[in-house]
């Protein structure tokens, strides 16, 4: 097991580094590939947007477009990874594994079928707050002037409030969402250990052949929690 989770480690710091290097060349042939093709546009369909824009597709877009592949090739990833340590446990013991399964699968609907869906609209909420920001303060700088002589400072100010406090309540609940699954995952594990503990000295058997083994589930869910927690944060970044 020790060997197994050494190879894990040495497998997923090389994979972190070859979808990172991936990712931040398609980053820049992204942004070269952009910028090109608006230097080959028509000069009067440039002309239809401002300069603005186009700086704002060649720099956030391209960084969406960044975080979005690198969050996908990060799931695949520790899929793959899980999914090999989860058929070494499987072939250990199989009925201690789907118990195992059992308990957790649970808490793994509860976060797709319920948190998820809210997750999903906290960060259409956050979005749309986040555009009302910038347009205010874009607003409230264009025409200063204007704001100035009707004295309409505290009106801004008052809006800039209200859409930051949508942010800042969508982002400490969305946040709250998408760490929340790790350690769930861990009370479930541990609370399933002594659960299965607990059974086996009702029924009188004997702890010695169970221990061991149980030990080493207890040990490779623990190891596998960071795991889950890239992919739920992964997940959500996807989505």
């Amino acid at each position: 097991l020790i060997f197994l989770f050494l190879a894990k480690s040495i497998l997923s710091i090389f994979l972190r580094w070859l979808i990172a290097n991936f990712c931040y060349k398609q980053y820049a042939k992204l942004q070269l590939k952009l910028l090109s093709n608006y230097q080959k546009m028509d000069y009067e369909d440039f002309l239809f947007r401002s300069t603005g824009q186009y700086i704002r597709n060649v720099r956030e877009l391209c960084s969406d477009c960044l975080s979005y592949l690198e969050a996908c090739l990060r799931f695949l990833s520790e899929v793959v990874i899980m999914l090999v340590i989860v058929a070494f446990l499987l072939s250990l013991d199989f009925k201690v594994m789907t118990f195992l399964f059992l308990a957790i699968t649970p808490v793994f609907l509860i976060y797709e079928l319920i948190l998820k869906p809210i997750n999903f609209n906290l960060g259409k909420l956050k979005d749309k707050a986040t555009i009302g920001t910038y347009r205010n303060i874009d607003t409230s700088l264009r025409s200063l002037k204007e704001i100035r002589i009707l004295s309409k400072e505290n009106f801004f100010l008052n809006k800039l409030n209200y859409f930051n406090n949508i942010v800042f309540n969508s982002q400490r609940k969305s946040v709250l969402i998408t760490d929340s699954p790790r350690y769930v995952f861990e009370f479930v594990v541990i609370a399933f250990a002594l659960l299965l503990l607990l059974f086996l000295t009702e029924k009188n058997i004997d702890l010695k052949q169970y221990i061991p083994v149980l030990g080493i589930y207890i040990f490779a869910a623990l190891r596998l929690l960071p795991s889950v927690s890239v992919m739920t944060s992964s997940l959500s970044r996807i989505t």
